[in-house]
This record gives structure tokens, C-alpha cells and sequence, in this order.
């Protein structure tokens, strides 16, 4: 029940809130047409809203980063079209870390991600440079292993917990 009069207080705020800036357009107070990219934020705020009432619904985090990135998007970056692509990668990587660290929301979470800077990489300065991000990524997969955990300092010596022959593991 609480969580129902948590979404209306905030739907209704909002409504009130849109209503009162059309109203104000209408009678020509403010012009809308110049800064109407914060409905955009306005709403993604709302959904953030939603989440800080109810933290288990990690769902509402990819519209609210969807609405606040475009929001911010269509204010302040008009050329930068691969934020489009960014803005629900930041959803899935808010909806991992604020929520129950699901490792399948990484997945789409990495790929937009590379997929935006890719894009962001061709269309700025560096715009012939690009790929050298492609060559930098094979680099560290080829090179680069991580340390796995039990793994001692020294190549070879196995952990003192860890039998280091199968008799030892057998008379045990």
C-alpha cells in the first residue's frame, strides 16, 4: 500500500509540475521551446525518486538514467549523438551497482558502453585515432591475466591449504 501512495505522490508532483509549466507557456510567462529538455530530467528524477522510496525496484534506475542523460543530452550537447547510445548503458551500470549486483546487467552494460565510446572516438577529434582503442583492448585481453583467487605470489608453489600431490590429498 505504501509503495502505491509513494508513486502517486510522485506522478502527481510531476503532473502538477508539467501542468503548470504548459500553463505558464500558454500565457506566454515562460517559452518552453528553449529549455524543455528538463521535462526530460524532471521525469528521470522522478524514477530516481521512486528508487530511493523503494530500493528493491532497481528497475525504474534504466528509465531514470535514460531521462536524465537525454535530458541533459538535448540541453546542453546537441551533436553528441552516441550519448544516446550511453544513456541506457549508465541504466544497466546503476541498476548493478545500486541494486543486487546481477552479473547478466553487465553484459549490456560494457557493450553500450564500448559501443557509445567507439562512436564518440569517431566523431570528435580523434577521429582517425579510433581504432587505436581496438588495439588497445586486444592488448590488455592478450596480456593482461588476472590474479585468481588462491593463486600464491610465486609460480608453481601451491597454497598451504591445497594438497600438492594426489597421495597427500588421498591419505587425508
Amino acid at each position: 500500500m505504501k509503495r502505491a501512495s509513494n508513486r502517486n505522490i510522485v506522478v502527481g508532483v510531476l503532473l502538477i509540475l508539467l501542468g503548470v509549466l504548459f500553463l505558464l507557456q500558454n500565457l506566454d510567462v515562460i517559452h518552453i521551446y528553449t529549455w524543455w529538455p528538463i521535462i526530460f530530467v524532471l521525469i528521470g528524477l522522478g524514477f530516481f525518486v521512486v528508487w530511493v522510496g523503494d530500493r528493491r525496484q532497481t528497475g525504474v534506475l534504466l528509465p531514470a538514467a535514460i531521462m536524465v542523460v537525454l535530458g541533459c543530452q538535448f540541453w546542453f550537447l546537441h551533436a553528441a549523438w552516441p550519448i544516446y547510445i550511453m544513456a541506457p548503458a549508465l541504466g544497466f551500470w546503476l541498476m548493478y551497482f545500486l541494486g543486487e549486483r546481477d552479473v547478466g546487467l553487465l553484459v549490456p552494460a560494457f557493450i553500450l558502453t564500448v559501443l557509445a565510446l567507439v562512436f564518440w572516438f569517431q566523431s570528435t577529434v580523434l577521429e582517425d585515432l579510433w581504432p587505436v582503442l581496438f588495439i588497445i583492448v586486444g592488448l590488455i585481453l592478450l596480456f593482461w591475466r588476472p590474479k585468481k583467487s588462491g593463486e600464491s605470489e610465486e609460480a608453481g608453489e601451491a597454497p598451504a591449504d591445497i594438497p600438492s600431490s594426489p597421495e597427500e590429498h588421498v591419505s587425508e
